[in-house]
């Protein structure tokens, strides 16, 4: 059986800078309601759009990203065998879940960063930690603003984050970039279907 590092072991071997990236298990772990099986619910295609619950039926999954990617694949197969109206009828499709996975999310969202307590933002700065302090990235994918309300809350651990609009008192307050110490290359080695689908 293939054996795992512990999250602190990894640590602890990794040398320089160390980024990290963050998806949708960080906002579960904030709370269960981020899981797409709760999300899937909130949306309620079963009331709202039945031909769209149908096809998560069909891949007997409640991922978004799952059915996104398989519509994706099979508009471009529709595409390629000059099926060009059922085509953008999937395309019309994947908009659909896009829209009703964002207004899923802002659904369960705290309502602001008030609403997220002392507590859970110190469990996700602990967490950020050992990237922040080592003038490491962190990278997010998901939809929420937990990780951002969760450094800009008081308390301990206190970090430094450059969120590119930090300004000196006074001063204009404009876009000054990531404040990431090194360039990283984040063009993607694969195409990224999601991504591609979604426009990120």
């Amino acid at each position: 059986m293939t054996s795992f590092e512990t999250f602190e072991d990894a640590l602890s071997d990794a040398k320089g800078q160390k980024n990290l990236l963050v998806g949708n298990g960080l906002s579960i772990a904030f709370d269960e309601k981020f899981g797409y099986s709760q999300l899937f619910d909130v949306a309620d295609f079963i009331n709202n759009n039945p031909k769209v619950a149908s096809i998560f039926d069909a891949l007997k999954t409640k991922d978004f990203e799952t059915v996104v990617g398989a519509l994706y694949s099979a508009s471009e197969i529709a595409r390629n065998f000059e099926e060009h109206a059922f085509s953008k009828k999937i395309i019309d499709h994947i908009s659909v879940l896009k829209t009703a996975l964002i207004e899923a999310v802002r659904h369960i969202h705290p309502g602001s960063s008030n609403l997220v307590s002392a507590d859970q933002a110190a469990k996700l700065r602990s967490f950020m930690r050992p990237f922040l302090m080592e003038n490491g990235c962190i990278f997010s994918l998901n939809y929420d603003a937990l990780i951002y309300w969760s450094l800009l809350k008081d308390g301990t651990p206190k970090l430094n984050f450059a969120d590119g609009f930090s300004t000196k008192e006074g001063a204009e307050l404009k876009f000054a970039g990531d404040g990431c110490p090194k360039e990283i290359d984040l063009r993607p080695t694969f195409p990224p279907v999601f991504g591609r689908v979604f426009g990120f």
